[in-house]
């Protein structure tokens, strides 16, 4: 912030504090945050006095899969107690410069230094500094770009919004700076980017009222755009209003956008605070506000924040919030700058609920029924179809199948595509083998027919179809999943190929999947993802398909063209913390319809310790999606379909044992009536096979007063809506 741009006139007021769009109210709660800085001079995680105000980097190629924070970095000297912060500014070392902070994999962040520095003052209109920056990733061409504001006070005060864009801006190499944003828009500043899927795209900017300006090129800003929203005289942001980081997209395809405000008479009266807000932006149209904070999300609280001993302060009385990123079910991380010289963290998430409407005008038709969702296991195998162990096997490790239908092409014949892999195991359970390697110990793919009397044909050396052919792919072509394509002939195989190091979802195609020699590479589907895995393709009667894939949270993308998907696509599914899929979940085989013509979605997951302490388990969970819009979950399971059971899953002998405790589920075909036939590796290292069902039956729509611990989340159920902030 350039605070002495804030005692300029506060605009117009804005309208109603809450604006309700079709029934569903939205809320946010702050239940706890943390009390410590993040980052900060005083606790030695900074070399400079003032660090503030950052932005989120995501992980890219680009960044090779770095993530971290863009720091608004100053350095001025502090006396100690409150009514002397600094409230520095200037040029040379008062300058705002961009420090680079990177995130570890504990989720710490590694010390400010006078190395850190990747953007600082270029050119004559910035040189008191480079300040607030927000940064968006564009996965079609491979930039970040960076809106900051250009300051030069001995300028004739000047403040403009200004763009510089880069391919790794944790880099001080290879930015491009685009100059203003609105050359004739002296005072512009705080600009937050909203990417959208298809333009044109928005650039919500200001720091007295929002406005939202519309482009088809995220470079180019030819107007202002109008005016979003304003401070409002009766409320928290009473004196002025400022951009946040760029818009979260939530579950439901709507925004939140959080923003910065400051009371009247602050910084004057020390009892005046700068706060945190929040709007809900349409999805479809981000220039209707659907909802809007009656009160603060936060305020500052402690030392850090307000500016007291022993803390650095260069303004009094201040939280401001300019990065976030998503952490799954409508779960978001956000950081923020404590007294413009300290940074926290905190954990929130949106909620939201169906407001009933109190005396409609006319009779309204019978309500809907509702539809509750269960999945049973009707037959499970106790013995493996598919063992070293048992003799039908060459292959020490059998695992991860994916179902082949049968086609003209493959004359008739179905099966298993099975991962395959050959490591000595010394057959205990402490000493599984973990397989992984280059020869004989990578993975590659074999073909195990079905026979006439629901039997597969032993695995042979003579069984592969598809095995490790370049650098990318050498330690193994893993965890298949098939789908067969009508329409071209082709059967579309998304796979998994490593290296050793690299982790990439791949495709590859093929009009028979039972032979090798036919296939056609692909290559990587996400080229851009620092790792991506597990993809299952939902091929639809009409565009757009979709594709499920992750292994830590599954997103699921969207493409006219099953074998070209051009974004990585939002969050579909996040671990829960309380359930069994709290430390991941990982895409299963490809949606299978149902009679009522919504899809069964089979996930795998694990609870968290799993791998080191042996009583945690890798699970199979499902999720149902709307018929109509995929991306919607209609109802999710609350305790787990299958789970390790038999000696041949949980890793005991006689059985080979590749990962201990393990049932993971990739195939699956339909039998009628809602039942199919499923295949899963066991230990991962043996195959098995259940028969499951899927029933659901209409209900009266639930009263508000309905319990809290029902089993299932089911259509037109009401949501809960609760924004819980948990720090890290």
């Amino acid at each position: 912030m350039n605070w002495a741009m804030l005692l300029c006139a506060v605009g117009a007021l804005a309208s109603l504090s809450v604006l309700w769009a079709q029934d569903v109210t939205y809320s946010v709660t702050l239940l706890e945050r943390g009390s410590t800085p993040l980052l900060s001079f005083m606790n030695g995680t900074s070399a400079y006095r003032q660090v503030a105000n950052p932005s989120w980097i995501e992980a890219s190629a680009g960044t090779n899969g770095k993530k971290g924070l863009l720091v608004r970095t100053q350095d001025c000297d502090f006396e100690a107690g409150h009514v002397n912060c600094t409230w520095c500014g200037g040029s040379q070392e008062k300058a705002s410069i961009l420090t680079f902070s990177q995130q570890l994999p504990n989720g710490w962040f590694t010390p400010v230094t006078r190395d850190s520095v990747v953007f600082s003052p270029g050119n004559d209109d910035e040189l008191w500094g480079t300040e607030d920056p927000r940064i968006q990733y564009n996965d079609v061409d491979g930039l970040y770009y960076m809106f900051y504001t250009a300051y030069n006070r001995d300028k004739d005060n000047s403040v403009f919004l200004s763009l510089a864009t880069t391919p790794d801006p944790t880099s001080p190499h290879n930015w491009t700076r685009h100059g203003p944003v609105f050359p004739t828009e002296r005072g512009s500043k705080s600009g937050a980017l909203l990417l959208r899927d298809q333009a044109p795209h928005y650039l919500l900017w200001g720091d007295l009222d929002i406005r939202i300006a519309e482009s088809n090129d995220p470079k180019r800003w030819p107007t202002v755009g109008d005016i979003l929203f304003s401070p409002r005289s009766n409320r928290f942001d009473s004196r002025l209003v400022e951009s946040g980081p760029p818009p979260l997209r939530l579950s439901n395809g709507d925004y939140l956008f959080l923003y910065n405000s400051a009371q009247l008479q602050w910084p004057e009266n020390p009892k005046k605070n700068y706060y945190v807000g929040w709007v809900i932006l349409d999805g479809t149209n981000p220039k209707i506000i659907k909802a809007r904070s009656a009160s603060p999300l936060l305020g500052p609280q402690f030392a850090w924040e307000t500016g007291q001993h022993p803390y650095l302060c260069n303004a009094p009385n201040v939280v401001f919030l300019e990065a976030a990123y998503p952490v799954g079910q409508d779960k978001f991380v956000v950081f923020f700058g404590g007294a413009d010289a300290n940074i926290g963290q905190a954990l929130i998430k949106v909620s939201f609920s169906v407001k009933p409407n109190p005396t409609p005008a006319t009779p309204r038709p019978p309500m809907a029924k509702n539809l509750t969702y269960s999945v049973t296991v009707l037959e499970r195998g106790a013995t493996p179809v598919l063992s070293y162990v048992d003799g039908t096997s060459d292959y020490q490790q059998v695992h991860n199948p994916t179902w082949v239908e049968p086609s003209a092409a493959t004359q008739g014949k179905k099966g298993l595509i099975v991962r395959t892999q050959d490591c000595d195991f010394n057959g205990t359970l402490a000493n599984c083998t973990w397989c992984g390697g280059a020869g004989e110990k990578a993975s590659l793919l074999t073909f195990s027919q079905q026979l006439d009397d629901g039997s597969f044909a032993r695995i042979t050396r003579n069984s592969v179809v598809f095995e490790p052919d370049n650098d990318d792919d050498w330690w193994g072509t893993e965890d298949p999943r098939i789908q067969y394509n009508p329409h071209d002939g082709l059967y579309y195989m998304f796979y998994t190929a490593y290296n050793g190091t690299s982790i990439q979802l791949s495709l590859a195609t093929t009009p028979d999947p039972t032979v090798g020699g036919s296939w056609t590479r692909h290559g990587f589907v996400f080229p851009k993802e620092e790792k991506s895995k597990s993809g299952s393709l939902l091929l639809r009667d009409q565009p757009p398909h979709h594709l499920i894939w992750g292994d830590k949270d599954v997103r699921i993308a969207q493409s006219n063209d099953p074998a070209v998907w051009p974004d990585r696509g939002q969050i579909l599914i996040s671990p829960r913390s309380d359930h069994f899929d709290s430390l991941l979940v990982e895409s299963g085989p490809p949606p299978l319809k149902l009679s009522n013509g919504d899809y069964l979605f089979i996930y795998n997951s694990a609870e968290e310790k799993w791998s080191y302490d042996l009583s945690k388990n890798y699970l199979v969970g499902w999720v149902i999606l709307d018929a109509n819009d995929p991306t919607k979950i209609k109802a999710r399971s609350a305790t787990p379909l299958m789970g390790p059971k038999y000696a041949w899953e949980t890793g005991q002998h006689p059985y080979v044992c590749n990962a201990p405790n393990v049932v993971f589920l990739e195939a699956a075909y339909p039998i009628g009536q809602d039942q199919f036939v499923v295949f899963f590796g066991g230990a991962d290292a043996n195959i098995g096979q259940a028969v499951i069902k899927v029933s659901y039956s209409e209900t009266a729509p639930a009263p508000s007063s309905a319990s809290a611990s029902s089993v299932l989340v089911s259509v037109g159920t009401r949501l809960s809506l609760l924004l819980i902030v948990v720090f890290f």
